[in-house]
Formats: structure tokens, C-alpha cells, sequence
């Protein structure tokens, strides 16, 4: 494979037909789904040997990273409504009878932006351990971080959007 940077962008050619071009934005972070891959590997390492026996998923962008990690692990998946954002609903009495029937719990998001999301899920549950994909800032709230992106404007966009 041949790379060469062009302004703003990157070109990667397999061969004479086929290439891709990656342009820099200055407004989004994009991630493709091998990117995910990657990320979610890196969270499975991190928590390979704590013995959850289940992992949540806050819907909506923390449903497919907690799936993934759920089938890497072999480990049990549920989800709750968790919504700050878009329409404000959370599913307090559906997680608080999930963590008070399972032994060992992982709650997952995709991304810690604004905090406000992990913030609730710790008011109501703050020995609960939480992993996320990426994360905006340095916080407590997160036990488990694959990639950081501190003090960066540009808004995260998964390949799910």
C-alpha cells in the first residue's frame, strides 16, 4: 500500500484502481466501524479479568459497543433508556432491578461529552462501573476509557449515526 499526504487529505492506494481518501475535518472526529473494533478491543482488555456477569448498554449510542463487548466476553447484555439529550427519559426502576439481580455490572456509553448522562447513572448508582468508547473529559465518572479526546471541540461521530 502507497500513502501520500494531499493538503488537507490522505490518499492511500491499494493499486492503480483502487484508493481511499481521507480528508481532515476541523469540525467532527469520524470513526469507521474498524475503529469501534479497535476501541472496543481495547475496553475488553481493560476489563477481561473483572468477572462481570453483565453489561448494559445505555440506549441509545451505548447499545452497540455494550453488544460488541458482550460477544467478545461471553457475558450477558441488557439495555436501558437513558436519554439527556434527546427527549430526557431514563429507565431508573428497569437499571436498579438490573444491578440489584446481577452480581457484577458494567453500565456502557459510547462517548462522556458533557457528563451529564454518567452524572445521573452515578447519582443513583455510584459503585456502579462504567466503560466508554471515548471521552471529552478527565472524570471520575469512568472507570474504563478506550480513547480521550480532552480539551478537543470537534464532535465525535460514530459510525451508527
Amino acid at each position: 500500500m502507497y500513502s501520500m499526504k494531499i493538503i488537507n487529505a490522505t490518499a492511500a492506494f491499494l493499486n492503480e484502481r483502487e484508493y481511499t481518501v481521507t480528508y481532515a475535518d476541523p469540525e467532527h472526529i469520524t470513526l469507521s466501524w474498524r475503529d469501534i473494533d479497535n476501541l472496543v478491543d481495547d475496553v475488553c482488555k481493560q476489563i477481561s479479568k473483572k468477572n462481570y456477569t453483565m453489561v448494559v448498554g445505555l440506549a441509545r449510542g451505548g447499545v452497540i459497543p455494550a453488544i460488541m463487548i458482550s460477544h467478545k466476553l461471553g457475558i450477558k447484555y441488557d439495555s436501558v433508556v437513558w436519554q439527556t439529550r434527546d427527549g430526557g427519559r431514563q429507565e431508573v426502576s428497569r437499571l436498579n432491578n438490573i444491578i440489584s439481580n446481577e452480581e457484577k455490572v458494567l453500565i456502557v456509553d459510547d462517548i462522556c461529552d458533557s457528563g451529564l448522562t454518567l452524572t445521573q447513572v452515578k447519582a443513583n448508582h455510584p459503585n456502579a462501573d462504567v466503560a466508554v468508547l471515548t471521552t471529552k473529559m478527565d472524570t471520575k465518572l469512568v472507570d474504563y476509557v478506550a480513547k480521550a479526546y480532552y480539551n478537543d471541540g470537534r464532535w465525535v461521530i460514530f459510525p451508527w449515526e
